[in-house]
């Protein structure tokens, strides 16, 4: 099996969290890039995106491990992992 290639690593800031139900949640951050920002929803459980928001502020730095997945419409990606790296304000 080649569950290896299938892997993705993010670092983003924290931009929002949506519970979906008890199970699932969509975490959102945002990556900064040359041409502005880029925002991408992660899908999590909601235990999870309960403990990152409890540590985390609009902001602050979180990594992501995950799978990518795909359907017709978009790519999805799958958090595994994720770690709370710390706050620190942005100069825009």
């Amino acid at each position: 099996m080649m569950d290896y290639l299938n892997r993705c690593l993010l670092l983003g800031r924290y931009g929002s969290m949506t519970i979906i139900d008890d199970n699932v949640s969509f975490l959102v951050i945002v990556i900064n890039d040359e041409d502005g920002d880029l925002i991408i929803p992660i899908i999590t459980s909601t235990d999870v995106v309960k403990k990152i928001t409890n540590s985390c502020e609009e902001d602050s730095l979180i990594g992501i491990k995950g799978k990518i997945d795909a359907d017709e419409h978009c790519l999805i990606i799958k958090a595994e992992r994720i770690s709370f790296l710390g706050h620190k304000e942005r100069a825009d």
